[in-house]
């Protein structure tokens, strides 16, 4: 089965925080998740089903094209001008 590489924009978030449990108990086969958050939210480590992982600031050209899919898990106006 071919894994995906997934990234999740808004990773402190309510919505943001479930989705990684969502992929685990789901067996989406994951290979790489990357987790972005605003610039005060940058550098923490949370702590996934997939292992600790770093919050990076959201940098949209650079998601879109290094992930097979991206959640967009904040409000309505940032999500419509990156979908």
């Amino acid at each position: 089965m071919k894994t995906i590489d997934v990234a999740i924009c808004g990773a402190t978030g309510a919505v943001g925080r479930e989705i990684p449990d969502i992929l685990k108990n789901l067996d989406v086969p994951v290979n790489n998740l990357s987790l972005y958050g605003s610039e005060r939210s940058a550098g923490r480590i949370i702590e996934t089903p997939f292992g600790r992982i770093e919050i990076s600031k959201f940098v949209a050209d650079q998601v879109g094209r290094t992930h097979d899919i991206v959640f967009l898990c904040v409000g309505g106006d940032f999500s419509k001008a990156h979908a």
